[in-house]
């Protein structure tokens, strides 16, 4: 189990967790990113097949609060942007808050955060 605790405040503590299950043919490595991301909340972790012919994959579990600033947009947006560099299969789990994203038919706001 990989976890990590992303926000400290008086009030509130944020806290990102991934349970993989163990197996002989996994290897999971927790991904440690920049200090300039320490206070977004994402966790990432990279699991490798020990088959030779299977891509690995990167997983990052992420919480966006809905009162988020805008330079506190451009930063998770470059900290996805960083995790998803060079890696072959991603995939981008949790709690984005955009209301306005209608994820059905795939209409969004035009603006930096869904562009």
């Amino acid at each position: 189990m990989f976890t990590g605790v992303t926000e400290k405040t008086d009030h509130l503590m944020a806290v990102a967790c991934l349970m993989i299950r163990q197996s002989s043919n996994l290897v999971e490595t927790g991904v440690v990113m920049p200090s300039e991301f320490a206070d977004l909340q994402l966790l990432a972790v990279d699991i490798n097949s020990c088959k030779s012919d299977v891509l690995p994959l990167r997983i990052i579990v992420v919480y966006r609060p809905p009162d988020f600033v805008s330079v506190n947009n451009d930063l998770f947006i470059s900290a996805l942007d960083w995790l998803g560099n060079g890696s072959t299969r991603l995939c981008v789990l949790g709690d984005l808050n955009l209301p306005a994203f209608n994820w059905e038919q795939f209409i969004y706001p035009d603006n930096n955060l869904c562009n």
